[in-house]
């Protein structure tokens, strides 16, 4: 099993011409190692000593357990669309990945932001769709960050603007931007009414936090 799933975009086209050109004329040059067999194992080892709070063990099984039973942590609005959550390979490899993260950081121990950096990379190919979430085009990167953020409303409002604009052409009606542009002025007027800071996830500084944890979480987020 793949422990990260992690999405590499094309070269830039510069790029992409100097490796044109590399393989054209076969002028990669020597390729020199950049660390040692002896250094991978010691840092394998360091990992492995980074600390790790069992409050932040608990912050990760309660994300990974939203995953599979939502509606027990308030958030109903993502049963339908999730068919399978993460396996305790996820949990498993969530804290791996963020002791790793930690160790990249400099630092001995790990916090919350460790555990959000690597979330998407570790959960997005262990979450299941259901055809209703692959009807309505809503990828396991959404969902995860509907639980790390908390931000299931946008969530559930962009849903709403694509059943919108659908059925909108399905009936005859606006069809093609204009019905985009109805629902895009819909969910303005929602985000006045709950709002922006509540829905805009570079504003939003507070984590997605279990209820039934929150109250034993000292960490400063």
């Amino acid at each position: 099993r793949f422990m990260l799933k992690t999405i590499i975009d094309y070269p830039k086209i510069e790029d992409e011409q100097l490796i044109v050109r590399a393989n054209i004329n076969n002028s990669f040059g020597d390729i020199k190692p950049v660390v040692t067999v002896k250094q991978i194992i010691k840092a394998q080892e360091s990992v492995r000593k980074v600390y790790m709070d069992e409050k932040i063990e608990k912050y990760i099984l309660d994300l990974v357990f939203a995953t599979r039973y939502p509606e027990k942590y308030g958030l109903e609005d993502l049963k339908p669309l999730i068919n399978f959550g993460a396996s305790p390979r996820g949990s498993i490899n969530l804290a791996n990945a963020a002791r790793c993260y930690a160790f990249i950081k400099r630092r001995g121990y790990v916090v919350p932001e460790d555990v959000r950096a690597v979330i998407h990379d570790v959960l997005r190919h262990r979450i299941g769709l259901t055809y209703e979430a692959e009807a309505e085009n809503i990828s396991t990167e959404e969902i995860v960050g509907a639980l790390t953020t908390g931000l299931v409303t946008l969530l559930t409002l962009q849903r709403g603007i694509r059943r919108y604009a659908r059925d909108r052409g399905e009936r005859g009606g606006e069809s093609g931007h204009g019905a985009t542009d109805a629902a895009v002025r819909s969910l303005l007027i929602m985000r006045r009414r709950l709002g922006a800071r509540q829905l805009d996830p570079a504003r939003s500084r507070q984590p997605f936090v279990p209820n039934r944890i929150q109250s034993d979480v000292n960490f400063h987020f």
